[in-house]
Parts: C-alpha cells; sequence; structure tokens
C-alpha cells in the first residue's frame, strides 16, 4: 500500500469490518497519516476492542448474537442442536471467536456444533443429514477451510438448497435467500448511511462530526416461504416481528372477482326466483281463469 500510493494521499479512506480497522489503526501514521477515515461496517465488540481514533467518523455496527439464538429457540423452542457454519479468512476467524464467547451464555441447554474447519461442499454434504431438533446458524464465509474464496450469498443458496435444517443467519444483505430470518443486522441501511457521511466528508465536513452511535439490529424479520417450508407457526414470531415473502391467499388475490361472481350468481338466482314466482302465480290464475270458464259453461 505504501507504494501503491506513493506521492498520492486518497482524499478519503474507508475500513470495512474489524480487521481492516485494525489494520489501519496499526499503520495509519505510516500509510494515511493526513488522509481523513470513515470507520463502516465494524462491530460494537471490534471497535470497542480496537485502539481510539478520536479524528475519524466511525459508523459501528451491534451484533445481538445472543438475541440471534434467543430468536431461534422463540420459534423452534425443541432445537437441541445448532450448527453454526463460518468460514476461515481473518474476519471469519473474528466471528468464530465471538460466536463461541457468545453461545457459552447457552451452555447446557444447546449443542453447538462449528464447521468451520470443512470446505463448503464438504458442510452441503454434512447439513444434508441432520438429526431431528437441529437448526442451522450462517454467520460469514469470505473463505472456507479449503482456501477457496466464497461468495456469501451464493454460499448461502447452497446451503439453504442441501439443508435438512431451517437456516438463520444475521445480515439483512443474506434475508430473501431461504433463510428463515431473525433480528438481522442492518447492513445495507448502514451501507448507505456511510456512503452519505462519505460524501459529506469529501465535501468538505470534519469527519469527527460525522460519528454514529451502534446501528441496533432490526426487528425481527422472517420470510413466509421459509416459515411455510418447515412448518413453522407464525404465531410463534416475536413480538412485533414483520414477515415478508408473503404468498396471498385465494381471497387476497381475487377478491374483486370472487366478490363480483357471488354477486352475479345472487342477481341470477333472484331473476330465477322472481320468474320462478311468477310462473307460479300464471299456473295458479290460468287455473282459476279455467274453474271460472267452468262453472260458466256449466250455467
Amino acid at each position: 500500500l505504501k507504494e501503491r500510493f506513493l506521492g498520492y494521499m486518497p482524499d478519503l479512506v474507508i475500513t470495512m469490518g474489524g480487521p481492516a480497522f485494525s489494520f489501519l489503526a496499526r499503520h495509519r501514521e505510516v500509510l494515511f497519516a493526513s488522509s481523513p477515515v470513515l470507520i463502516a461496517g465494524v462491530s460494537e465488540q471490534a471497535f470497542r476492542a480496537g485502539p481510539a481514533m478520536g479524528d475519524a467518523a466511525v459508523h459501528p455496527l451491534r451484533f445481538d448474537l445472543q438475541g440471534m439464538i434467543g430468536d431461534i429457540l422463540q420459534v423452534l423452542p425443541k432445537t437441541q442442536n445448532i450448527y453454526v457454519i463460518l468460514g476461515a479468512s481473518i474476519i471469519d476467524r473474528f466471528w468464530v471467536d465471538e460466536c463461541r464467547r457468545e453461545f457459552s451464555a447457552f451452555s447446557g441447554k444447546l449443542r453447538f456444533i462449528y464447521l468451520d474447519h470443512l470446505a463448503l461442499d464438504d458442510i452441503r454434504r454434512r447439513i444434508a443429514a441432520l438429526p431431528e431438533n437441529s437448526a442451522i446458524f450462517f454467520g460469514v464465509m469470505i473463505k472456507d477451510a479449503g482456501g477457496t474464496l466464497i461468495d456469501p450469498g451464493e454460499a448461502l443458496k447452497k446451503i439453504v438448497k442441501d439443508a435438512d435444517a431451517p437456516v438463520f443467519t444475521m445480515f439483512q444483505t443474506l434475508f430473501g435467500s431461504g433463510v428463515v430470518g431473525g433480528r438481522l443486522v442492518q447492513d445495507r441501511d448502514a451501507g448507505v448511511l456511510a456512503a452519505k457521511a462519505a460524501l459529506r466528508i469529501l465535501g468538505g465536513a470534519p469527519p469527527a462530526g460525522e460519528s454514529m452511535p451502534p446501528m441496533p439490529a432490526g426487528l425481527p424479520v422472517y420470510d413466509w416461504r421459509a416459515l411455510k417450508r418447515w412448518g413453522i407457526d407464525a404465531r410463534r414470531l416475536p413480538e412485533g416481528s414483520r414477515v415478508d415473502f408473503r404468498e396471498p391467499s385465494l381471497w387476497e388475490r381475487y377478491h374483486w372477482h370472487v366478490t363480483g361472481g357471488v354477486l352475479l350468481l345472487l342477481l341470477q338466482g333472484g331473476l330465477i326466483a322472481r320468474l320462478l314466482i311468477q310462473r307460479k302465480r300464471r299456473d295458479v290464475a290460468e287455473r282459476q281463469l279455467a274453474r271460472s270458464e267452468h262453472r260458466l259453461r256449466m250455467i
């Protein structure tokens, strides 16, 4: 990096994630001493553990890992085993350590099986046949144990397809790929806010003034299709949850058609009933007229 930027200083340096923040904190004076800094996409835990950077703009994220597991138990109270899928990159290993530390609060209640020592193909084979009362927690995977660079979104789609148990994740950007859901980290929204802050800094705003408090996870959000696939009762969802991708019922989809058809049938039935009544009255009148004519002839 020093050679790359020899004689040229960037107008803004943005770090993404905890390892990048730690790297810049260690080497900023050598690399980018005169450039403003925006620290984005870093967990609250990683930022607090790192060195202070008072003149940088900071946009941390709040990861409620214990709350995510609590949400799994809320919708699947019989869960006994949770298979944790993470990768082997520097960022992945950071989250392996964080998950082990946070999930220790559930020791004695749940059994956590970590699969970060396996390559992606081996993970897919492992999760294809799981014991009952199991769930899968997909964190982040940038590189698998075999050294292969991974697209987390594509990896998650394959995992959801092969999984023998419901899959949960922690990132908003991975929702909609077949995972059940939960209290997701709002990384997409955080990215929008960071981009706006970057534009203001490039326009001359002081970086320190663009710092924000940790962005918390939003209210739990769930995928209706995944709930239906795994037979999860929507009444078990945490209070205030949002359900996306709900398939409209026959009434919701065609209520105008159904209403119009029913009204047409009622109108048609009313007309038929009226005609039958008129026919009956006419028959009665004709019989009465015939009797009257018969009496007249007899007289």
